[in-house]
């Protein structure tokens, strides 16, 4: 018997979560790590300074070396310790990567569809002179809109797969990275399979999932993957079976998880 759970504040379940672990569940924790002294020893997610090196280096790919101005950073959810380690990754890969521009950020937009839209608005029109807006949460389709409605030239980047934004990754207004939570679903359901079926423990630590950028080259690939259930677990196959792997999977210490 075991548990997944994916929680942005995990000390809020504490109770719950210490209950479930002195009953013998064994629990996984997807996408947000685990706060220190959980029970939960196994951890499925991003790196996520590594995520935000990566957009850094879609977008540095996009503007070319001689790129100079600045770029705006948004954060859904300032505080969050992976959107800021995500925002932290931004800026320290795009330091090296352009080193001529400036990174400002991260600047709150708020994770409530009406406000963010007013937010990114504002932001936007404070800073008309700005090369690049970039949200280091999932922000793509509202980017792509609002650039769209003020005829800008901008170039937006973001996180997640959105219907509404790939287009604009074809067209090279948009800059994606994928940081693949299905792939984390996928993973966690197959190691507690195994566990259940095995009669063994789940592994304890850390568990890497890379982020997947999103570009022109390999759109068409992403919309074709993300069409039917079906579809999405075909191309998924290896890289489930790579991470899981015969001889277990490879695991990282749980309190370097960020």
């Amino acid at each position: 018997r075991s548990i997944s759970l994916t929680m942005l504040l995990g000390e809020t379940n504490d109770d719950a979560i210490a209950q479930a672990a002195q009953k013998g569940a064994g629990l996984v924790a997807v996408d947000s790590p685990p706060p220190p002294g959980s029970p939960i020893k196994l951890y499925i997610g991003n790196d996520n300074e590594g995520l935000g090196g990566q957009l850094a280096d879609a977008v540095a790919d996009r503007l070319g070396p001689t790129a100079a101005g600045k770029i705006i950073v948004g954060s859904p959810r300032n505080g969050l310790p992976q959107l800021d380690a995500r925002a932290f990754g931004f800026r320290e890969r795009l330091r090296v990567r352009l080193p001529k521009v400036r990174v400002i950020g991260p600047l709150d937009t708020s994770d409530r569809p009406g406000a963010a839209d007013s937010l990114w608005a504002a932001m936007i029109k404070a800073n008309p002179d700005a090369i690049a807006f970039a949200s280091v949460g999932a922000n793509g389709a509202r980017l792509v809109k609002l650039r769209e409605r003020l005829h800008a030239s901008w170039l937006a980047a973001s996180f997640d797969v959105e219907p509404g934004a790939l287009s604009a990754v074809r067209n090279g207004t948009l800059v994606l990275v994928d940081p693949e939570h299905y792939l984390k679903g996928a993973v966690s359901g197959q190691l507690q399979a195994e566990s259940v079926s095995k009669g063994t423990e789940l592994p304890e630590g850390w568990l890497t999932i890379e982020g997947l950028t999103v570009t022109r080259s390999n759109v068409d690939e992403i919309i074709a993957r993300d069409a039917t259930d079906q579809s999405r677990q075909a191309w998924y196959a290896t890289k489930l079976a790579q991470l899981v792997g015969a001889a277990g999977p490879k695991l990282r210490p749980l309190e370097s998880a960020q």
